[in-house]
């Protein structure tokens, strides 16, 4: 039986269904490797970000702890000189193993009515042209006299008055009252020139005078002597500090650090894309996280950007592509298999139709002469018949005919 018009349309409906629900499930199985291989790249990105971000932590804590060695020198010794501090700081040897900062100094704190006499007793240490800077009228100065290396853009800063530049101020008071290690807010150093400018920062720790009780805050205010410090050129800072884990990795991330919660160019304090050779690139990327890094009283924040060697998706497109191949293959096969049994049909129905025609011009050449033809079985008995034959052996149809033996009605109905 071939099949009708509607048939076929269905037929060939299942094929486009089949081949539709093959893409669909390659599309959701696509999608959600996709999902997993993102978020395992989001944690190897997160990973790398989080080492980086323990990393510097680490390294502040360690320029920290080199600054409390310091305040400990003073409180051990009776006299601090400049010969034994050069002797202490080299000693630390922090180029070795702390690259990155830019000196270890001492700032000491000047009452108004001691100013003149400090500085004739600095005078009076080999250094003529020592001032205090900037001039001005104030109840209270501070002044860098120590600092190391002693040597070229360092020598810029002895001399200045940190405490007279508002955010090396407060650090400074904070780190006096909190008996604590205090980082400061951006900053540009003074032994900056007009050339590479880089973004400063400095980590300040309270030297109180030897033998006092410095339990409250007033009697740390009444004990100050100053305070030792370090000052941080950025980008010298963290070339200490950037690659010192998996390089490949970090050479794919881009590090900004910000002074403020406010992302913008006047809070940042690093940028590592300004530290690679060539034009700076624009971020295109879909993976970035900002961390907050605390510590010392005072916060950075960290943003981190992938810029390269993102999130590979072959294992995304190899499911894409063989899925569709396996979907138009299978649609195909069913299409070529429908397209064949429709085929099948449709031949069987026009030989049938053939036969049909070619016994219905049969029996009509057999009824047309007038001639008895008949056919028989092996047993004699009549299969078929045309009409002249039923007419002479007197039957009324040929049908009575069918199955009587032709031998016997033959011999007794037809003359001899």
């Amino acid at each position: 039986m071939s099949l009708n018009q509607n048939e076929v349309h269905k037929n060939i409906w299942l094929a486009w269904i089949l081949l539709s629900v093959g893409l669909i499930l390659t599309s959701v199985a696509a999608i959600y490797t996709k999902i997993e291989v993102e978020a395992d790249g989001a944690k190897a990105f997160e990973s790398v970000c989080t080492e980086i971000q323990l990393r510097i932590s680490a390294r502040m804590d360690a320029h920290a702890q080199i600054l409390r060695s310091a305040a400990a020198f003073f409180d051990a010794s009776d006299h601090v000189t400049r010969d034994s501090w050069k002797n202490f700081t080299t000693d630390q040897k922090v180029e070795q193993y702390l690259p990155g900062i830019q000196g270890i100094g001492f700032s000491l704190m000047i009452p108004r009515e001691r100013l003149p006499q400090h500085i004739q007793e600095i005078h009076r240490q080999g250094f003529a042209d020592y001032k205090v800077r900037p001039e001005g009228d104030r109840a209270l100065y501070t002044s860098i006299i120590y600092l190391e290396p002693f040597s070229g853009r360092n020598l810029r800063a002895i001399g200045y008055d940190m405490f007279s530049e508002p955010v090396r101020r407060a650090a400074m008071e904070l780190a006096r009252d909190a008996d604590a290690a205090v980082l400061s807010g951006k900053v540009t150093l003074v032994q900056e020139s007009n050339q590479n400018i880089q973004a400063g920062v400095l980590i300040y720790i309270p030297v109180y005078m030897k033998g006092t009780i410095v339990d409250t805050i007033g009697q740390r205010r009444a004990a100050l002597h100053g305070w030792v410090y370090s000052p941080y050129r950025m980008n010298d800072l963290m070339g200490g500090i950037w690659g010192g884990g998996d390089k490949k990795r970090e050479r794919q991330i881009r590090l900004q650090i910000f002074d403020d919660e406010q992302i913008s160019p006047d809070s940042m304090l690093y940028d590592s894309e300004q530290m690679e050779d060539g034009p700076e690139r624009d971020d295109i990327s879909r993976l970035a996280l900002q961390i907050p890094l605390a510590f010392h009283h005072h916060t950075w924040h960290l943003r981190f950007t992938q810029t390269t060697g993102q999130v590979e998706y072959g294992k995304v497109y190899g499911i894409l592509v063989s899925g569709a191949i396996t979907s138009l293959l299978l649609f195909g096969f069913v299409f070529s298999l429908l397209n064949t049994r429709f085929r099948a049909q449709q031949l069987a129905g026009q030989l049938t139709a053939g036969l049909r025609e070619s016994k219905e011009m049969l029996s009509l050449i057999l009824n047309s002469t007038a001639e008895g033809v008949y056919g028989i079985d092996k047993n004699g008995c009549c299969t078929f018949s045309n009409k002249a034959c039923v007419d002479q052996l007197g039957y009324d149809s040929k049908e009575e005919l069918l199955g009587k033996n032709m031998h016997d009605l033959i011999h007794h109905t037809l003359p001899s």
